[in-house]
């Protein structure tokens, strides 16, 4: 069943992982459904240079895997120059981060003001400003590679990917021309930082409902706006909040309620930001609470226009996020890395299990880091290609993916290393702690959520004989064209591939 992923060597496949086993159901029903991915203009996955400088043809030695590179291909979005340029760059940036000493910014759970400088100053908090405000305007295909790079830093790499995929990419879309020229300049500079605010006390990114308790009244020709604002991104070092806040208007019908993203500068009076959470994931990221006290802005603060927040808010997260699955890619890469140097260092050889279980882990990782590093490329490429379209579905989907291959990664790396693999203030310690919130960052979740209420719970809910009740939708949720993409995109039989049933029944029903 995997040969289509992967062909055995000198020996028979020995065990796998059960997500090794659905790659094939999951890469085959993408293929099958979505008709552009067999356009001319396709390339082999191994035509992408590899950031990580991992060579899956090494596996090859152990005489255990012989990869398919053929399944796997994308549509080709950047010239020979735009590659060369860019791996230029991605060396740059491995050896700062090197320099950085980025182990310490793991033990120490703090990114410094001169880490953040450093960042600004390889170009990081630029990459999709458009040129013409001092930005880099790399596409999809490009900030995957750069961010799989990031990946050995997951704390850095979350840093630069919530300001730039999300604050930048807003500002950028939606925000008025005055807007555009007033902030970009400066963020491209590394001179500002942006940080969305929409999260409060008691809500999840699940629910759109839950963060709209912010307040913006209106008094003639501003608004006063008060609230407080919870895991506010890199609110230590933003200089502008973009915050999400709900305020009453008049139509025909009589009042009604609107969401609408302001732009608010810290140095507001009435704005405080607090001290950074205390955690134990992604440590050197800071998520701060921000209080909004009777602050006062004007109309021209209005980002994506009055009445538009939740709208602004989806659009910007659904084209958005796919770095993560990068990141997701370089860390099992990463494990890989780690295993074959405790191979070669004599006193942990010693000490570790026999080499045939060492070999199989190697062959089991690198296989989920070739199927999500694919998945990567795969939904940045057709973002980048196919530029305007909804690649909602294609996106999620590799998020999925990701974020399950990656304990199953973790796993595995365990089973063959034992308890020489945990390092406190290592790289390994930093990723088991990670692992399990990557989908907690991840607001498209909510898109996933709707997606297993339509399409896939009714299907789980007739096989375990229970009565279905869905959550009610917002007003503006197109759930017909959702439905549409969703079946478009082989949805229904990805998620049966990758046995998220098991997932669906205990998050939805408590039980499987």
């Amino acid at each position: 069943m995997l040969n289509a992923l992967f062909r055995s060597g000198r020996t028979v496949l020995p065990r796998c992982s059960g997500i090794l086993v659905r790659c094939e159901s999951t890469i085959r029903s993408l293929q099958e459904d979505l008709p552009a991915v067999r356009s001319p203009e396709l390339l082999p996955a191994t035509d992408y240079p590899d950031p990580c400088n991992f060579n899956y043809t090494a596996i090859m030695d152990w005489g255990l895997y012989k990869f398919d590179a053929d399944l796997f291909k994308f549509h080709e979005v950047l010239t020979v120059d735009e590659w060369i340029e860019l791996v230029g760059r991605g060396e740059v940036i491995e050896s700062e981060l090197n320099d950085m000493d980025y182990n310490k910014v793991l033990s120490t759970s703090e990114i410094t003001t001169k880490v953040m400088e450093r960042i600004s100053q390889l170009g990081l908090f630029k990459l999709r400003i458009p040129t013409e405000y001092g930005g880099l305007d790399y596409n999809d295909t490009a900030c995957a590679y750069l961010h799989e790079i990031l990946g050995i830093c997951p704390s850095i790499a979350r840093v630069v990917g919530e300001s730039e995929e999300m604050g930048v990419m807003l500002l950028k879309k939606f925000g008025t021309l005055e807007q555009k020229e007033t902030y970009l300049p400066r963020l491209a500079k590394g001179q500002s930082f942006v940080s969305m605010a929409f999260l409060e006390p008691g809500s999840t990114m699940l629910d759109a409902n839950s963060y709209r308790k912010t307040n913006a009244k209106q008094v003639g020709d501003k608004f006063i706006i008060t609230g407080r604002k919870h895991w506010v991104y890199n609110a230590k070092f933003a200089d502008v909040f973009l915050v999400f806040a709900t305020h009453t208007a008049q139509d025909d019908t009589g009042p009604i309620q609107l969401e609408t993203i302001f732009l608010i500068d810290k140095n507001t009076e009435g704005v405080r930001v607090h001290s950074p959470v205390k955690k134990t994931w992604f440590r050197g990221l800071d998520l701060c609470e921000v209080i909004f006290d009777e602050v006062e802005v004007g109309f021209d603060r209005i980002v994506g226009g009055m009445g538009n927040g939740f709208k602004v808010l989806r659009e910007v997260i659904k084209q958005n996020r796919t770095s993560t699955v990068s990141e997701c890619s370089a860390a099992m890469k990463r494990l890989v890395h780690d295993i074959t140097h405790r191979i070669k260092d004599d006193n942990y050889a010693k000490s570790l299990p026999a080499l045939r279980h060492i070999e199989v882990a190697l062959g089991e990782i690198s296989c989920l880091a070739y199927a999500v590093e694919t998945l990567a490329y795969y939904g940045a490429s057709r973002n980048d290609f196919y530029a305007g379209a909804d690649m909602t579905i294609e996106t999620w989907l590799a998020k999925i993916f990701a974020y399950q291959a990656l304990p199953d990664a973790i796993q595995i790396y365990f089973n063959a290393i034992g308890k020489h693999g945990f390092n406190p203030g290592t790289f390994v310690e930093e990723l088991v702690l990670n692992a399990h919130y990557y989908p907690v960052l991840d607001d498209s979740i909510y898109d996933l959520k709707l997606a297993l209420m339509y399409e896939i719970i009714p299907y789980i809910a007739k096989q375990l004989g229970t009565k279905l009740k869905l959550t009610k939708l917002p007003q503006d949720y197109p759930v017909e064209s959702f439905q549409l993409r969703l079946r478009q995109a082989g949805a229904l039989t990805f998620v049966r591939g990758l046995g998220l049933e098991e997932y669906v029944c205990l998050n939805v029903f408590g039980r499987c």
